[in-house]
């Protein structure tokens, strides 16, 4: 995949060797998948990097981001686990190199909308006889605001 220096160079001493590698499902990944796969928008990112997730066996080559436009500003980092996706780096299409890290641009998914009020009338009784101001705890009040 990535070696420096390349294969075949002398070294000389001191010399620092770097060389990167894949793990048998990510060449494969790579193999089936020359280009980058289309990730839906607005899907949860935690559906493309589970078990039945496209990116599965990439998934640690794969880095969430917030979208710039989306980006809520707290330094909280994204954990692609309830985000939505925005899109991703490459693109739909782009060919991807062997072994490349593929970028999930992600949005935080929107608060539910408050339930509508309810038209239902309850009836309220508002005892005014003063005789429960004070209450004790007993069999049948277990707490003093009985």
């Amino acid at each position: 995949m990535e070696q420096t220096p390349e294969a075949g160079i002398p070294l000389e001493h001191p010399v620092s060797v770097r060389v990167g590698f894949l793990r048998n499902e990510e060449y494969r990944w790579f193999l089936a998948h020359p280009t980058m796969p289309a990730i839906p928008v607005d899907s949860r990112a935690s559906d493309h990097t589970g078990d039945e997730g496209v990116l599965h066996d990439v998934e640690e080559l794969v880095e969430f981001q917030w979208h710039p436009e989306h980006d809520p500003g707290t330094g909280r980092k994204p954990y692609g686990t309830s985000e939505l996706v925005v899109d991703t780096i490459p693109a739909a299409g782009e060919p991807l190199a062997m072994g490349q890290a593929i970028i999930v641009r992600v949005r935080d998914e929107p608060a539910p909308a408050p339930a509508p009020p309810s038209e239902t009338d309850v009836d309220v009784h508002v005892d005014t006889d003063d005789d429960d101001d004070f209450n004790v705890p007993g069999w049948l009040c277990p707490t003093r605001f009985c």
